[in-house]
């Protein structure tokens, strides 16, 4: 399967300051029932509107109510962000010690057993997601490729994904400090 020109790893706000202070992109196995045989795997997307499986459940009323919210909800209330891998240069990508597979390969490389593949598939179409757009690595992948421009940070800005100037460490400055997006505040449009 042909790797698409780019791929995609979704966050909110909230989570930026973690990646800043690792300096990396981790690969994860947080939620799998196997933490102990499973690989961590940082997951990306070919979805390049937003990963229906990105969307975490969200505890509200002291954990009575349990939803899923909207791309809408969670941009507004937590800012929905995206990193930006350019893959349209494989001897790059090999130089820092990244290697991409589909999810068809990706099971298998990360050791998810195959009920846990299925159940994964399932939740996923039940989103509304496609599995075909999904794809992972198990390295970490440094925030430093922001200098080479492999690797972009993008904020949700009304349905236009917008590059965050200045990358991920001057954004996560302005979420701490909460000074207003340069980009929002002269189009009056909601941080």
């Amino acid at each position: 399967m042909k790797i698409p020109d780019a791929l995609f790893h979704y966050t909110i706000g909230p989570k930026l300051s973690k990646v800043a202070l690792s300096g990396r992109l981790l690969p994860a196995n947080i939620g799998t029932p196997f933490p102990d045989k499973e690989k961590p795997v940082l997951w990306w997307s070919a979805n390049s509107s937003w990963e229906p499986t990105a969307t975490k459940l969200l505890t509200m009323d002291g954990g009575r109510t349990v939803i899923r919210p909207t791309l809408e909800i969670l941009n507004r209330d937590f800012g929905a962000y995206r990193f930006r891998l350019d893959t349209r240069n494989p001897r790059a990508l090999h130089e820092v010690g990244l290697k991409l597979l589909p999810w068809a390969r990706m099971g298998l490389a990360a050791r998810i057993s195959a009920d846990c593949v299925a159940r994964m598939v399932a939740a996923g179409l039940d989103m509304g997601a496609k599995p075909i757009d999904w794809w992972g690595c198990l390295e970490a992948v440094p925030t430093s490729l922001e200098v080479s421009g492999l690797l972009r940070l993008e904020r949700l800005m009304g349905p236009t994904w917008v590059a965050v100037e200045g990358g991920l460490s001057r954004e996560v400055q302005r979420l701490a400090s909460r000074q207003p997006d340069p980009t929002t505040a002269s189009t009056g449009a909601p941080s």
